[in-house]
């Protein structure tokens, strides 16, 4: 259409007849088709490895997460508080990078439909993230340094042995413990392989464990959201070293 060279403002665009370069063509289309070629086997390998890494689920798990409350965001403080103060905006809904906040339905009671909850089926709270936390204008939420929202605790993990692909399967899994950003999960042997162990006072309820867990229709961890936010345990490795960041990962 040429639109382009009418607006541009160095006048660097012209336009004139010329003679099409076949061998450039066929060149540009065999660059293109290795360049194709390359990213497909790179997704076979990719997909090869998650399905290896992943253990294959052949049984379906029956007892549902008792969950009684669910997490407010970091920053809330207190459930009175953040109820009272949100006007449900969806600022930080829409900040939220990973989609772990999500908008209420009856999760905190019919009063408070639409405002923000950590929906961990969607995804979990990035460690190295606190942008909820800044952008919300009302106070709902407090601005918090990212020192303290790695230790802010919006809730607490729990376990559900015998929906544990390790219980249910007899094989090695340990998503949940490679996801875990404080190592409040760790392995440990158990009838010949490993499975979960919870230090709950390293817990902040990120809800990386529960997002990451593979078992269905229920999870074997899942996050009990804390009332009163407050303040979990510092990792052993960031107590012997301030500066040591502990990495984030990624679910499967």
């Amino acid at each position: 259409c040429f639109s382009c060279v009418g607006v541009c403002p160095q006048n660097e665009l012209h336009w004139s007849q010329g003679v099409r370069n076949d061998t450039k063509v066929k060149t540009l289309e065999e660059n293109s088709s290795r360049r194709h070629m390359l990213m497909l086997g790179s997704s076979w390998l990719f997909t090869g490895f998650i399905q290896k890494a992943i253990p294959k689920i052949t049984r379906t798990t029956t007892i549902p997460e008792a969950r009684k409350n669910f997490s407010m965001p970091p920053g809330a403080s207190d459930a009175a508080h953040f109820h009272e103060l949100c006007t449900a905006c969806h600022l930080c809904i829409g900040q939220c990078p990973s989609q772990v906040l999500q908008p209420a339905g009856i999760e905190y009671g019919i009063m408070h439909i639409m405002q923000p909850v950590m929906n961990y089926r969607f995804g979990y709270c990035t460690f190295e993230c606190k942008q909820c936390t800044d952008i919300c204008p009302t106070g709902a939420l407090h601005p918090l340094a990212i020192d303290i929202k790695k230790l802010t605790r919006i809730g607490t993990v729990k376990f559900i042995q015998k929906n544990c692909v390790v219980e249910l399967q007899g094989t090695d899994c340990g998503a949940c413990s490679e996801h875990c950003p404080t190592k409040a999960v760790t392995m440990v042997p158990y009838k010949n392989v490993r499975i979960p162990a919870l230090q709950e006072k390293l817990c902040i309820g990120c809800g990386a464990c529960e997002h990451a867990c593979p078992m269905k229709p229920f999870k074997a961890m899942y996050v009990e959201g804390e009332i009163i936010q407050g303040i979990a345990d510092r990792p052993a490795a960031v107590q012997e070293n301030s500066t040591t960041a502990v990495p984030e990962e990624f679910p499967f």
